[in-house]
C-alpha cells in the first residue's frame, strides 16, 4: 500500500481593517429623555466613508468654543475597537449634566466633538457647559454596533 499524503492547509491572511478616518465619519444626537435627574440621549456615529473602518479606541466626547475644548470631556467606558461597514452606525447612550445643576462659569454654546483614534469627528452644536471649574457633563457608555432603543438606568 502506498503513504498517504495530507496537504497542509492553506491559511489567508487578511490585512487588518483600518481607523476610521476624520472625513469618514459622521454625528447624529438622537432625542433627549429625563429620568432620576438626568437626561439621556442617543448618540449615533456613521461610517459615510466606502470601506469598513474600526471606531479606534473608547471613543471621547469633548465640548469645544470656536474648536478650543472647554469644560470636562467623557471618554466612553468600553475600550473595545469596534468594526464599522459603509452605512454602519454605531450607539452610545450619553447622561448628561445640564450647566445650570453646577456651581460654574458656563460657556458659550458649545459644539460637540467626537475623537477615535486620530478621527475627530465635529458635531452638532450643543448648549453651554462648565467652563470654569470644568465639570463632569454626564458619562457615556461604550459604543455598540447598529442602531438601538437604549434605556437609561433605572428604566
Amino acid at each position: 500500500r502506498a503513504p498517504t499524503t495530507t496537504a497542509a492547509p492553506t491559511t489567508t491572511t487578511l490585512p487588518p481593517t483600518p481607523p476610521c478616518a476624520t472625513g469618514g465619519l459622521s454625528i447624529t444626537i438622537g432625542d433627549s429623555e429625563g429620568a432620576a435627574g438626568s437626561v439621556y440621549t442617543e448618540v449615533y456615529v456613521a461610517n459615510t466613508g466606502t470601506a469598513k473602518c474600526v471606531l479606534d479606541g473608547p471613543g471621547v466626547m469633548r465640548f469645544t468654543v470656536g474648536g478650543t475644548p472647554v469644560g470636562a470631556q467623557l471618554t466612553a467606558s468600553s475600550t473595545a475597537d469596534l468594526e464599522l461597514a459603509p452605512g454602519g452606525v454605531a450607539t452610545a447612550l450619553w447622561r448628561m449634566s445640564a450647566a445650570g445643576l453646577f456651581d460654574c462659569t458656563p460657556s458659550a454654546a458649545t459644539q460637540i466633538e467626537l475623537v477615535f483614534g486620530t478621527a475627530i469627528v465635529d458635531g452638532p452644536a450643543y448648549d453651554p457647559v462648565c467652563e470654569t471649574p470644568p465639570q463632569e457633563q454626564g458619562t457615556l457608555q461604550g459604543f455598540t454596533a447598529g442602531l438601538s432603543d437604549l434605556v437609561p438606568p433605572g428604566e
